[in-house]
């Protein structure tokens, strides 16, 4: 995992505020529980997605899916329960069958509080098993503009 912040080198693809977490997220001791993190990443996928006016139902509609292989965070301060938080996402890399994710999160003053990075590989469920796949043409097309 990188020491600097992604966002000395490289744009975002996508940017969300994150004005509400759920408190039921959050630790006794009001600090967002670190597998919580996962939801924040994913919801950055997903909107991005969105804003690209693709869903991950239209991608499993056409029997494909992302799982993540291969996960990595770096916990610089915890968030706190009440706090607003940016998610910027970033491409990793785009491969033929994969793509890597990376993200950044910061408070709202733009201190970075959390990096972290996801491998996902491209599946099709073919006769009720899942095959490695190469990833969907319209998928990679939104990387390409």
């Amino acid at each position: 995992m990188r020491e600097k912040p992604f966002s000395t080198f490289k744009k975002a693809i996508f940017s969300h505020t994150f004005d509400h977490i759920h408190f039921g997220q959050f630790d006794a001791g009001q600090v967002l529980y670190h597998a919580n993190y996962f939801h924040l990443l994913e919801e950055l996928r997903e909107r991005f997605l969105f804003s690209k006016n693709l869903s991950y139902k239209g991608l499993m509609d056409e029997g494909y899916h992302l799982p993540i292989v291969e996960s990595n965070q770096k916990f610089i301060r915890p968030i706190h329960y009440q706090e607003e938080v940016v998610g910027h996402l970033f491409l990793g890399t785009l491969k033929r069958s994969s793509i890597t994710f990376e993200y950044e999160l910061q408070t709202v003053d733009q201190t970075v509080i959390h990096l972290a990075s996801t491998t996902l590989v491209s599946v099709k469920a073919i006769d009720g098993n899942f095959k490695p796949a190469i990833l969907p043409q319209f998928l990679t097309d939104l990387f390409e503009n």
